[in-house]
């Protein structure tokens, strides 16, 4: 992962052209920013961010208007480091439709408690504030966009 990183309002990410940290809040996810120093576009996410704690992860699905897929994972398990690479895949697929986070079950044990996640790796979607849909296990890049984009669509309907 990048230096990109969330706090409790947005993600703050590099501007690729002159280095400039922007915050890009939350409801703003999935649209085409501008650096405050350079003027140049920020382009929406493309990579998995990680959750670092339970208000990011209330904030960010209350406030995105994209999908946030959800990535629960831990260490000490083989088949999310398999998937680590597959999802980060996933998340440049699904740059501008989706926004990609990771949740590391033993960093932020409250979020694997209160979702009732009890198999890693679990892949969930937020639409609108709330769960729209769960599925558990590894799976290549594909797999897991067409989870999120079924998922999302499910969720429109």
């Amino acid at each position: 992962m990048s230096n990109t990183k969330m706090d409790e309002t947005g993600i703050v990410v590099g501007c690729v052209a002159c280095g400039q940290r922007n915050r890009i809040p939350f409801a703003h996810l999935g649209e085409t920013g501008i650096c405050g120093k350079c003027k140049d576009e920020i382009p929406p996410l493309s990579e998995p961010i990680e959750v670092e704690s339970e208000v990011q992860f209330a904030n960010l699905i209350r406030d995105s208007r994209l999908p946030v897929l959800v990535d629960f994972w831990a260490a000490w398990c083989g088949p999310c480091r398999m998937m680590a690479p597959e999802y980060a895949k996933a998340a440049q697929s699904l740059a501008g439709e989706a926004v990609a986070v990771k949740v590391n079950s033993e960093a932020v044990p409250g979020l694997a408690a209160r979702y009732q996640v009890g198999s890693l790796p679990t892949l969930a979607l937020f639409a609108n504030g709330r769960e729209a849909a769960r599925d558990m296990g590894s799976r290549p890049a594909a797999a897991i966009v067409s989870f999120a984009r079924s998922a999302a669509q499910t969720a429109k309907a």
